[in-house]
């Protein structure tokens, strides 16, 4: 029979020592014998040790006389403790498992000879006693104990409650033992880990078993009380669990039983990173925003959890430099809902945005000034995203502010265009509304203004006199493409474009204008008071404008002034541009007295005014809407050279004696509405005789002439020509012959 016998030295006599050396080196050889009467008749006395795994002891135990014997057992790991025992006849044998008090049974069992066995599961490391009991006669036994540990090592005690927590690193195993029972009877029914997790993601939990037993393994927050996935448990094998959204942050797992059941266990987590990288914490305020570029993109995770908090809101800062459109485009992960919005730069007015259920999703929001935005993408479930903003600057440029008032005006030259944005928004909602453009014209003429929209909303582009209030050609508008209008008869001078909306549409354009000249060239102004009369020479001819609107004036009217050095007839012709009324007008020297006057509906006209002597007169060309024109005078001088004057009186008469034949002009109209109506000429009769007269009249008007001789009135003819206009003007001729009473004297002969 082996022996296996822990002993103890004592402070004995040499032959004890030499004794207990002897039953030591027995017990290395197997031979030992145990049950040492009377220490191991009672637990507290026992010196028999049973070394699990180690030596059978052996023994006899009599009812009457030694009825019990105790085995001390220690064990080093927790496992499953099996006694067996064999004893040497029927007689009934009695064998039970203590705990370390000696008196509480943890297993019994009994055989009537044979071998018999049995298995304390769950036990933790500890001190334990077997009790070998006879009730009734003797016998002899064999007994040994084996200790089965788990698969899996002990976790490190204390670890019961979350402050305890052992660590559980990300992605890592670990091992445990939960409700192996200690001496005294307690359990170790809670292990807690500490799973720290540096990136959001999704989180396996994961639990192997090695026993049949219910065990629990749950998942707290960071406060360790919280709980984030509860209720998970198996009865053996294997078993996990994904928790979805979870932040980077403290977490807890809790790996327990309800009852007694003991088990080892393998505790395992992974982590699922989420398909797009983490943006930067924190950003759940405007005022923590994270910085994207223009036309760039970023990734981030929305709605993760730790720490009784939930990452609902990211947000982002936007500058764009120009105006324009901003696009967002936002990818996420998954099916949970995600909304993504703009904001102005207040971070409080929605300019626009929507959400998605996953997949792409985007939104448009047009028409913005250059300026700061914000965007928040906003989730209460987990998900992870890529932003992407893109700006679309419009193909125009941008006017240059402030030009919001017509005193702000910016240039728009002659016969040139300009670019400019319209009701784009600002921060703060004010809207660039509306453009004023200061054009200067150099020339008379008629203004095109055009405009080049890119978007569909209503663009008004009016023109406004030189005071910016005065609108001269108002309500053209477009939506979109191209539009322009005309304006006819402007002066060369200042004007202005409004260009406005009436709602917030923005639009982005071009503004142009051309001038197109009249086909006359202009007068000099100013010419519109016949004292300002510019001078038209005699067979001449000039080019003006006439009824050309600016400033709140127009050009009604152009005087010229002729001064001609002959009697004649004076002509004056005109011809217009368009078909508007002209009139054009024939003045005395005072510019008050008509002479003449007519008008035309375009084309060419022309009249004559007859019988105006040498002088000054004035011509006014006056229409009310514009014109462009050549004005032409021709004078047509009379077939005869004029008369010397004066020479309408006696006193002036002028002699004909040394030229028999003279010329002369009468009744020609002068400057102020007088006549030459009487022209004398002188003749000496130095001996008596006939006197001859031959007259000729250059047209057909009524003329008087008579004589006179020593003022004595001799006779009256009248002499009546008929006119010729168009012919060739050849005067009618009459001869006169006068006899009687004619002696040597002068004959003084007044033409009348």
């Amino acid at each position: 029979m082996q022996h296996n016998k822990r002993l103890t030295l004592h402070p004995l006599g040499w032959c004890a020592r030499y004794l207990l050396i002897t039953v030591f080196f027995l017990s290395l050889t197997g031979i030992v014998k145990a049950d040492n009467e009377p220490d191991n008749n009672a637990p507290g006395t026992t010196t028999d040790i049973l070394v699990p795994g180690g030596s059978s002891q052996s023994g006899s135990i009599d009812a009457s006389a030694d009825p019990d014997d105790y085995y001390s057992v220690t064990t080093s790991a927790d496992g499953d403790l099996n006694v067996s025992i064999t004893t040497s006849n029927g007689n009934l044998v009695y064998y039970y498992l203590y705990d370390n008090d000696g008196t509480t049974i943890l297993s019994s069992s009994y055989l009537y000879g044979g071998s018999s066995n049995f298995t304390m599961n769950g036990i933790a490391a500890g001190s334990y006693y077997v009790r070998i009991y006879a009730s009734s006669n003797s016998n002899t036994y064999t007994v040994s104990t084996t200790l089965t540990p788990p698969p899996y090592s002990i976790d490190t005690e204390p670890n019961n409650l979350y402050t305890q927590a052992l660590t559980l690193n990300e992605n890592d195993t670990v091992f445990g033992h939960i409700t192996y029972r200690y001496n005294g009877g307690t359990f170790d029914y809670i292990d807690w880990y500490k799973l720290t997790t540096t990136v959001d993601g999704n989180l396996t939990i994961g639990i192997t078993t090695t026993t049949a037993n219910l065990v629990y393994f749950d998942l707290y927050d960071a406060d360790g009380t919280t709980s984030i996935s509860t209720n998970h448990y198996l009865y053996g094998g294997n078993a996990s669990y994904v928790v979805n959204g979870l932040a980077a942050g403290d977490y807890y797992i809790k790996v327990f039983t309800t009852g007694n059941g003991y088990n080892s266990y393998k505790l395992y987590n992974s982590k699922t990173l989420p398909l797009y990288n983490q943006d930067t914490e924190p950003n759940g305020q405007y005022t923590q925003a994270l910085n994207m570029n223009l036309n760039d993109s970023t990734e981030g995770h929305i709605g993760h959890y730790n720490n009784l908090a939930r990452d609902t809101m990211d947000w982002y800062k936007i500058v764009t430099t120009q105006d324009g459109d901003l696009n967002l485009t936002i990818t996420t992960e998954n099916g949970n809902i995600v909304y993504y919005y703009l904001y102005d730069n207040d971070g409080s007015t929605i300019l626009g945005g929507t959400y998605l259920y996953g997949g792409n999703s985007s939104s448009t929001i047009t028409g913005l000034a250059a300026g700061t935005y914000y965007a928040r993408v906003y989730a209460t479930n987990y998900n992870s995203y890529r932003l992407r903003n893109t700006f679309t600057p419009p193909p125009y440029s941008n006017d240059t502010e402030p030009n919001g008032l017509y005193t702000q005006a910016l240039t728009l030259n002659e016969n040139d265009s300009v670019f400019g944005h319209l009701s784009y928004r600002y921060n703060g909602g004010t809207f660039d509304n509306p453009d004023w453009y200061k054009l200067t014209t150099t020339v008379d003429g008629n203004i095109t203004i055009g405009m080049t929209s890119i978007t569909s909303n209503i663009v008004y582009f009016d023109l406004y006199d030189a005071d910016g209030t005065t609108g001269i050609s108002t309500n053209h508008y477009l939506y979109g493409g191209n539009a322009s209008y005309v304006v006819n008869g402007l002066a060369a001078g200042d004007y202005y474009v409004k260009v406005y909306t009436t709602g917030n549409g923005y639009n982005s354009y071009k503004l142009y204008n051309s001038v197109v000249a009249p086909l006359y060239g202009q007068d000099t102004e100013p010419n519109g008071l016949f004292a300002q009369a510019l001078t038209l020479n005699v067979n001449d001819s000039t080019e003006g404008h006439i009824g050309h609107y600016n400033n709140l004036a127009r050009d009604t009217m152009d005087w010229y002034k002729i001064v001609t050095p002959q009697d004649g007839d004076l002509s004056l012709t005109i011809t217009t541009e368009t078909g508007n009324l002209v009139y054009y007008n024939l003045y005395d020297n005072d510019g008050v007295t008509l002479l003449n006057s007519a008008y035309l509906y375009g084309g060419s006209s022309n009249y004559s005014v007859n019988g105006l002597a040498a002088g000054t007169y004035y011509v006014r060309v006056y229409a009310t809407n514009y014109n462009s024109y050549r004005l032409k005078d021709t004078l047509i001088l009379p077939p005869y050279a004029n008369d010397i004057e004066p020479n309408n009186s006696f006193a002036t008469a002028y002699r004909m004696n040394n030229r028999p034949t003279r010329t002369g002009h009468i009744a020609y109209r002068e400057n102020g509405g007088t006549f030459d109506t009487d022209d004398y000429y002188k003749i000496t009769m130095y001996s008596a005789g006939d006197c001859s007269f031959d007259i000729q009249m250059a047209n057909g008007h009524l003329c008087y002439f008579s004589f006179t001789t020593q003022l004595r009135h001799f006779s009256l003819i009248i002499i009546s020509m008929e006119v010729h206009i168009v012919s060739t003007l050849l005067p009618l001729q009459q001869a006169i012959t006068i006899s009687g009473y004619l002696l040597p004297q002068e004959i003084i002969t007044p033409i009348i």
